[in-house]
Order: structure tokens, then sequence, then C-alpha cells
């Protein structure tokens, strides 16, 4: 930090600091919320592809009833068929997000939390139309609420802050560490849900079990445990040095929009 400026300057994806911050830049311009694929919104279509494959996967796990590995995912087709949609926007949030955050960034500057960063916008795109999914998932499946519908209040913030990042181009670049480095460790997680809601699974696939139950655990540990809030503690040094800047925040960034990318960071650490 100097002179009350917090330096967001990567070398790394795992090391926040570098050289010296630049002089402010100028107000940013408006360029995100506009991604779109054949003439349509881009969530839209993500949302959209999602709900189709949750539909082939059903029709799917309604048909293997009676085969001998397979044929427990028919005992609930609905909660089954949520797992391939579910796997391939963590994979894709991995590829965008992750990747970006680690390879992609170091040209870049965290310093104006109101920078147009396509990187960002291109993770929060894609989440909104995963959270979309997961929400609309949550309605036939009540297991995907979890036990006291927090799964249902995941999704919803999640998707607010997504919202929030992609319409009012607040805080882009630091959303694919948020929302990309994380999933690493729900790739796993998706094979540990499924084992855990299927469970006549694990005879016929024992390795397999064994294999997500220990590599979910140590990125967790590692990504969620570790990583994450350190990340929200330099989140939260951005979000000081903004406040006590000169300059305060950029006009694209209202100031109850910070308010609730911070209630909703302690929401998610605890």
């Amino acid at each position: 930090m100097a002179s009350g400026v917090l330096t967001w300057t990567t070398t790394s994806a795992l090391a926040w600091g570098g050289r010296k911050a630049a002089s402010p830049p100028p107000p940013p311009a408006m360029q995100s919320g506009h991604l779109l694929i054949e003439g349509y919104p881009a969530w839209l279509v993500g949302f959209a592809f999602l709900c189709v494959l949750h539909v082939v996967c059903l029709c799917f796990a309604r048909d293997c009833r009676g085969w001998k590995t397979l044929g427990p995912l028919s005992r609930d087709p609905m909660l089954a068929a949520h797992f391939l949609p579910q796997l391939v926007a963590f994979a894709a949030a991995v590829h965008w997000g992750a990747r970006d955050w680690m390879f992609h960034m170091d040209d870049l500057s965290g310093d104006d939390v109101g920078a147009y960063v396509p990187q960002g916008e291109r993770i929060a795109c894609l989440m909104i139309g995963f959270q979309l999914y997961e929400l609309l998932a949550c309605c036939f499946s009540p297991r995907l609420r979890g036990s006291v519908n927090e799964l249902v209040v995941h999704h919803v913030i999640v998707c607010l802050l997504s919202s929030l990042v992609y319409y009012l181009q607040a805080f882009q670049y630091i959303s694919p560490s948020f929302m990309g480095m994380a999933e690493i460790s729900s790739l796993p997680l998706a094979f540990v849900d499924l084992f855990k809601q299927f469970p006549e699974l694990r005879k016929p696939f024992p390795t397999c079990n064994e294999i997500v139950r220990n590599v979910f655990a140590v990125s967790f540990l590692v990504l969620r445990g570790v990583y994450w809030p350190y990340c929200s503690y330099r989140f939260f040094l951005s979000v000081a040095a903004v406040l006590q800047s000169a300059a305060g925040l950029p006009p694209n960034v209202p100031e109850w929009a910070l308010y609730v990318f911070c209630s909703c960071n302690v929401l998610m650490n605890l």
C-alpha cells in the first residue's frame, strides 16, 4: 500500500502486490453488460444451454432403470440430472475464471474498482446464467436447496454479486479470483455430492469415490480455507483505500453497491 492506494498488480495468481500504481486513471467508460451470442444475451444463452442439458440428462436418468451400474440414478432422476450441467458450469468457471486469474491478469491493475476488465465481465456473465439455472433446479429438487434453504441463499447472493459486477462494471478485476479460483474445489465436489446422493454408486466406483473425496478435501482446505480469506482481506483493503482516497468511488459504482459487496463477502465467509 502506497499513499493509501492498494496496489493490485499481480505477478502470479497466488500473490497480489508488485509495482507501484500509476496515477489515478480517468473515470471509466461503461463497456460491460453487453456480451451477446448470436444476438442474444450471453448469460441467457448459458442459462438455456444448462437447462437443455438438464432435460437431456433427466431423460437419460429415467431410462437407465435396471442398469447394473447407473440404475440407481433412476431413483431420483431430477436430482441425478443436475450433476452434469453443474459439472460443466464448474469447468467453465475454472477455464474462464481461474485460468484468466493465473495467466492473463499481469498487465492489469486493480486500483480502479470501476475499471472495465474483460476477464471479469466474462466470468460474471457466466455466473449469472449458472446461478439462475441452480435456482430453477432448486424448485424441482428439494435436496438441492439444503436442509434450511441455505443453498438457495447462496445462489441468490452469487447471482446478485455477478449481476453487479456485470452491469455496474464494479470490481471486475478481482472477480476471476472469487468466481474462478474457488470453483477449482467445486469440480471434485460435484462427484462427492453425486456419491452422497446416490450411495449405491460407491460400490461399482470405489476408487473414484476415494480419489474425489481426498482431492476435494485438499483443494477445499487450500482454496476455500486459506486463499479465499486472503482474497477477502485484500478486497477489504482495497475498499478502505477507495473510501479514504480523495477521488472516491468511480461514477459507475454507487455507494450502496460497495456495501452490498462488503456485506455479501462477509456472508460468503461464514
